[in-house]
């Protein structure tokens, strides 16, 4: 049974008309030993942890955020936007090798999330997330 240290936030990231990028969700969860770092990744279709089944996502692994975000909600400095919770709760790290990771959400329903797919290069941001539904105990 996975110790749920560590919390975990869904953003929906919504961008100004006059930007370029698309509105994505960010998925942000707090680091293990970093309480003011949250590891980020921004996923461009909707993350739904309602879902009764699993799901696969690409994913670009973003820079490591402030902690503030798992509490914030509104308007993002230098007019990048602007941000609304769609979901929180509790994380567990179950593993980091390599630069990926294993670990689980918990929000009314647990989720195994696995970082997955081979990377073109060591410094290529795309990742693959599985999402899957851990059954009730």
């Amino acid at each position: 049974m996975p110790v749920f240290q560590q919390e975990f936030v869904l953003l929906f990231h919504r961008m100004p008309e006059e930007d370029d990028r698309q509105d994505h969700f960010d998925l942000m969860v707090q680091l293990p030993g970093q309480p003011d770092s949250l590891a980020t990744w921004a996923v461009a279709v909707t993350v739904d942890l309602k879902s009764d089944s699993d799901f696969q996502v690409s994913a670009i692994r973003l820079d490591d955020h402030r902690a503030e975000y798992l509490e914030y909600e509104g308007p993002i400095s230098k007019d990048r936007g602007s941000v609304t919770r769609v979901e929180s709760g509790r994380a567990s790290w179950d593993s980091v090798v390599d630069g990926s990771f294993q670990l689980r959400l918990e929000s009314g329903e647990t989720w195994e999330v696995i970082e997955s797919g081979q990377r073109q290069a060591r410094d290529d941001p795309s990742v693959v997330l599985r999402f899957h539904r851990q059954s009730e105990p």
